[in-house]
């Protein structure tokens, strides 16, 4: 599947500044997941794991994925440690093959 590109051809992920912003905004209590301006808990906390993220070990989760469409803006993001964030991308992946193979089955029949 193509990428997606925006004008600085970075996968609509922004310059650098514009990704140190978003962890920035997500550490900060303003964004509501609990930061306190140098650690937040992983969003993903609440089934998953008890971890605290800071700049450094921070992985910004997309909630809609962007195969789906979905964009690095503040209404669709979330801080997640890289355990977290690896599993839900596999889980997403799954999910997805199980959908294809559905359509693939429907249109077949």
């Amino acid at each position: 599947m193509k990428k997606s590109t925006n004008a600085n051809g970075d996968g609509g992920r922004g310059n650098a500044r514009d990704r140190a912003a978003r962890r920035m905004w997500l550490l900060s209590p303003e964004a509501g997941f609990g930061g306190n301006g140098e650690k937040v808990q992983c969003a993903a906390a609440m089934d998953r794991c008890e971890g605290l993220v800071s700049y450094e070990t921070m992985n910004v989760d997309r909630i809609v994925p962007g195969c789906l469409g979905g964009r690095y803006v503040r209404t669709n993001i979330r801080p997640t440690c890289f355990t977290c964030n690896n599993d839900l991308s596999h889980e997403q992946k799954r999910e997805l093959r199980a959908i294809r193979q559905d359509l693939r089955e429907l249109v077949a029949a």
